[in-house]
């Protein structure tokens, strides 16, 4: 805001201010917890994959089965991309390959 526009909300009654001054705060909160709650979901995702990684070369007899999951997973994308367009999303992200032991 400006030098001249701080003088005259500060002349105004309180419920005028707040009419106009507090809209833009409020939007500025919501970006900010939405741009948090995204980096947790992208914590939390490269965190699954780690876990499930892990979980997959440790346990795993066959380690080329492992491997070649472990793989072809990594090639798709799960979020789409910056322009907005959306990306295919893997349906078993969560399912071993075959042959592993639960």
């Amino acid at each position: 805001m400006t030098a001249a526009g701080l003088t005259a909300l500060s002349k105004a009654p309180l419920w005028m201010a707040l009419t106009i001054a507090l809209p833009p705060v409020l939007i500025a909160m919501g970006r900010i917890f939405d741009e948090m709650l995204a980096s947790v979901s992208r914590f939390r995702t490269a965190s699954m994959r780690r876990r499930q990684e892990d979980r997959l070369l440790n346990g795993v007899t066959d380690i080329g089965t492992a491997l070649a999951y472990l793989e072809r997973v990594q090639a798709q994308p799960l979020a789409p991309s910056a322009a907005g367009e959306p990306t295919a999303t893997p349906t078993n992200m969560a399912d071993p390959p075959p042959g592993t032991p639960p």
